[in-house]
């Protein structure tokens, strides 16, 4: 290990997942506690290191104040279940970088723009690309292949500072809502799509990389063009999967309080003052840390939490920090922190009413439908009929991709 000294960078260790609340130390010395189990959490560390001999401690704790905001309807597996990394970055390392890559359906063009701290340069060898990063306003405009979830187009680039060179995955594409119609690239698009809980029977809440990739392989095999990552970001290694495959995602907060329906929401954290920063940290985490994937393309608040002033300032930061995607959130249509009117398990009838509708409106999907577990789900080929035959009602999301069952051993041991 590097330690840092004067002038020599830094060393930042970094928690992927730790459910749900964890306590560290480093040779002797406490970091600090953290939640928001699927988030990521840095410390730095640099001058604590010792050439040979560090000692990393963590305390897990199954219970926290972060679990009244982790109530998500799914098996309870709480330690570390991502990645935990040490990486030191030199001096003069980018702090943080965002790529705004936008498509212009009518001209065919892609507009490329680079906010980093500190500046640097970004070339995109296959598009003659190399502008200055970190400069306001400063932007390229060439014909490109647009990205989508049917033609994940990505070309490979380059941000390079005085202390290191980040390659790039470049995609180009614009969402918008145009007339209560959900576009990218000027299309309207139809879900076809899933729910996805991170979950191995054997090895629960943590997967490796061909896990996911398989899961992404069969989607694809399956004619299925989106995952709703409920109810959490979802490691950041699928949504890399997921720009180079093609999906569409709906990257959801690490949020649900449902239990709360239980007392009548009396209580509720999102209708807390007290709570809103945990809320907006949580929403912070996850915009900052998925901003640069082409395949996210709305952000959800989060699952099952009623409603209050923690969601609208949610919605409000997130839409101040990238107008780029709309925002989602299961309610009423008339609710304003949604940019989309979403529902669970609405019937035929319902859907079609809605489909008819008149005035302004906006896009509808069925965040959740067709409940595939057991003897579910019946009635898709009635659902698909609506989706393509009204054009606000834009698909939905199966609940979900796979079951949840833990592997177990015979007494025997024989199966």
């Amino acid at each position: 290990c590097i330690r840092d000294r004067a002038g020599a960078g830094e060393t930042v260790l970094r928690f992927d997942g730790v459910e749900s609340c964890a306590r560290v130390w480093l040779n002797g010395r406490e970091l600090g506690t953290f939640q928001g189990s699927r988030l990521p959490h840095e410390f730095a560390v640099g001058r604590l290191l010792r050439p040979t001999g560090n000692v990393l401690a963590v305390r897990v704790h199954q219970w926290s104040a972060g679990s009244y905001l982790e109530d998500q309807d799914m098996w309870w597996l709480p330690g570390i279940f991502r990645d935990v990394t040490l990486l030191h970055r030199p001096p003069g390392s980018v702090a943080d970088f965002t790529v705004h890559a936008s498509y212009n359906p009518n001209t065919g063009t892609g507009t490329l723009r680079v906010d980093s701290e500190p500046g640097g340069r970004v070339t995109v060898p296959e598009l003659g690309i190399d502008i200055a990063a970190g400069a306001p306003g400063n932007s390229v405009t060439t014909a490109v292949e647009p990205w989508s979830a049917e033609r994940p187009r990505l070309y490979d680039g380059e941000l390079a500072c005085a202390g290191e060179r980040i390659p790039l995955r470049i995609g180009f594409r614009t969402v918008a809502v145009e007339d209560g119609v959900l576009k990218v690239n000027g299309k309207r698009i139809l879900f076809r799509g899933v729910n996805r809980h991170e979950f191995h029977p054997e090895t629960g809440r943590t997967l490796d990389a061909d896990t996911m990739r398989r899961d992404v392989e069969l989607m694809k095999q399956h004619n299925i063009n989106a995952v709703r990552t409920s109810h959490c970001p979802p490691h950041p290694a699928f949504l890399d999967l997921c720009d180079e495959l093609g999906l569409w995602v709906i990257d959801e907060g690490d949020l649900e309080t449902h239990g709360f329906c239980e007392v009548g929401w009396r209580g509720n954290p999102v209708d807390d003052d007290r709570w809103t920063p945990a809320l907006l940290d949580r929403a912070r985490r996850m915009v900052e840390r998925d901003k640069n994937h082409p395949s996210v393309v709305i952000w959800s608040l989060g699952n099952e939490c009623g409603s209050g002033r923690g969601l609208s300032a949610m919605a409000a930061w997130i839409r101040e920090r990238d107008p780029s995607r709309p925002v989602h959130y299961e309610n009423d249509p008339g609710y304003p922190d949604s940019d989309l009117h979403s529902r669970m398990y609405a019937p035929h009838a319902e859907v079609a009413e809605i489909g008819r509708a008149e005035g302004p409106a906006k896009p509808f999907i069925l965040c959740e439908y067709a409940h595939a577990m057991g003897n579910g789900p019946g009635g898709l080929t009635e659902y698909q009929r609506l989706f393509e035959t009204y054009e606000r009602c834009q698909g939905g999301f199966v609940w979900e991709w796979i079951d949840h069952g833990l592997a177990r051993r015979t007494a025997d041991g024989a199966g």
